[in-house]
């Protein structure tokens, strides 16, 4: 009976695994249906393809991509290796933290190596002075350069070689 019982696990273990692995892939699939419609995207194909366009919609077995105005193309999932979009408010909020922290560090230690008598002012505020314009900079170059959000992505990337 013991042999039995757990002669059975294996079976069972790789049945609920796989279930598993297929509720993740619906549920990383949801996400490409909650894109928003002219949202632009980047698609990556399996052959390794890049595709840039607007998205237009999606259902279970594909999306509809806008490549130009005239131009729409219909991708299936089975194509489909990773979805990304460019998010400069992400990035923004990054350069912002970056570029203030840069500018307290700079502020605080500029008054510290020049001498608070020589400079009238204590390390806070030499550290308030530069974190508004540094911060201001940084916010500036994050929205503008952006950051990739990768969306979906095929349960196959993960063989994908890294370039």
């Amino acid at each position: 009976m013991i042999v039995l019982l757990f002669g059975s696990s294996p079976g069972l273990w790789a049945q609920e695994q796989w279930s598993t692995t297929i509720q993740t892939q619906d549920l990383a699939w949801d996400r490409v249906g909650r894109i928003r419609a002219n949202q632009k995207i980047d698609v990556q194909l399996q052959t390794g393809q890049k595709l840039k366009g607007e998205f237009v919609e999606a259902n279970a077995s594909g999306i509809l991509l806008r490549i130009k105005s005239d131009k729409s193309m219909n991708i299936s999932r089975e194509e489909i290796l990773r979805i990304s979009r460019r998010s400069g408010g992400r990035a923004a909020l990054i350069g912002l933290g970056i570029g203030a922290g840069v500018g307290a560090a700079i502020g605080a230690s500029g008054v510290a190596f020049a001498g608070s008598s020589d400079t009238g002012m204590n390390r806070s505020e030499g550290a308030a002075i530069f974190m508004l314009p540094l911060g201001l900079a940084g916010a500036a170059v994050g929205g503008l350069t952006g950051i990739n959000v990768t969306i979906y992505k095929s349960p196959t990337a993960k063989f994908e070689k890294r370039k």
